[in-house]
């Protein structure tokens, strides 16, 4: 998975961010910590990307949390870790995932 791809089915299908999302320090409201989704890419200032699959947000229960210096390398990562492409597909198919 490649940033490009992944913004584009991030545009098509808003409600993938609930449980993947791309954050950035400029774009998040004050960390990672405050999203709502299942795995978070966070792009710090320091131009460094953070993996984090979360448990519990609230809590700051995290199952793993994992830095990158390529923006690609995050990204292909936190896609595997969603399931990749047969689980959204598996996702449009049972209608968890719109393009509304």
């Amino acid at each position: 998975m490649d940033y490009n791809k992944f913004i584009i089915l991030s545009n098509k299908y808003k409600s993938l961010k609930k449980y993947i999302k791309y954050e950035t320090f400029l774009n998040s409201s004050t960390n990672e910590k405050n999203s709502s989704s299942k795995i978070v890419i966070y792009k710090t200032i320091f131009n460094k990307y953070i993996v984090t699959e979360w448990i519990d947000v609230e809590y700051g229960a995290y199952k793993s949390r994992t830095k990158f210096k390529c923006k690609s390398e995050a990204i292909n990562f936190a896609w595997d870790l969603f399931g990749g492409d047969d689980y959204l597909n598996e996702l449009i198919e049972k209608q968890e995932i719109s393009n509304l």
